[in-house]
């Protein structure tokens, strides 16, 4: 449990935890089912971000370094690949096409604007919260997207040969993908209470499973950047999804 929880903080966090071993079998399989509970370490760090700053600045600026905080503590990871996938899913016609685009290291205009326009509605989002209660969700955000992340690679084909991502869908089975919900669950009912942490938890799972069905037909199934991409969605959906019920 502890080997596959830490390898499922350092790769989905710049945070060197515990020392560097090599990972594989089960333990890799399992890491994903401990990807919401890394979702809690940065939503932890954010909320305590935006704890900090908003007691030393002013309000926007405290929320705009909270979500600067947000993007470093990932390594800009997920942000590469929604930029990515929306490259590749808008440029390329055939399957083929769209993988061999969303491959390319270089991102093309589409991916900047998907960039810049996530940050900005992130911001807008945060800066949107109620005073009052406004850092618990900024800690259960994190979790629903890692937990998206979990669903792609449980219900959909990996369509890349080898990678990361390849692995850990190979070695990741049911009970990992069970574990991971109940995780997020749980989380979303202690921070959200428990009438808004359920349709917390419905709508997203359904948000990834339209996303899941979409990325499917268009490409056969996912790859590592698919997963990214769903992750920063997700934030954004949930983060609107909790504004609307606090409105």
């Amino acid at each position: 449990m502890v080997r596959s929880l830490l390898f499922s903080i350092r790769f989905l966090t710049i945070l060197p935890l515990g020392q560097q071993q090599r990972v594989e079998g089960r333990h890799l399989g399992a890491a994903t089912r401990y990807f919401p509970l890394a979702g809690l370490l940065i939503g932890i760090i954010v909320a305590l971000a935006a704890a900090l700053f908003g007691w030393l600045m002013a309000g926007v600026a405290a929320n705009g370094l909270a979500v600067a905080v947000w993007v470093v503590i990932t390594g800009a990871l997920h942000l590469d690949g929604l930029a990515d996938t929306v490259d590749g899913f808008y440029a390329g016609r055939q399957p083929d096409e769209v993988l061999a685009i969303m491959r390319d290291p270089h991102i093309g205009l589409m991916g900047v604007v998907a960039i810049v326009l996530t940050l900005l509605l992130k911001f807008a989002g945060v800066v949107s919260l109620p005073e009052s209660g406004r850092l618990l969700p900024l800690v259960v955000l994190p979790v629903a997207g890692r937990w998206s992340m979990v669903l792609l690679l449980g219900g959909a084909t990996y369509v890349r040969p080898q990678g990361v991502g390849r692995d850990l869908a190979d070695e990741m089975n049911a009970a990992d993908v069970r574990v991971a919900a109940v995780i997020t669950l749980v989380l979303s009912l202690l921070c959200l209470g428990w009438k808004l942490g359920i349709v917390f938890f419905v709508l997203v799972w359904a948000f990834t499973w339209v996303l899941q069905l979409f990325l499917v037909r268009r490409i056969g199934g996912i790859t590592g950047d698919c997963c990214g991409a769903a992750g920063e969605l997700v934030e954004l959906f949930g983060l609107f999804l909790i504004l609307l019920a606090r409105t």
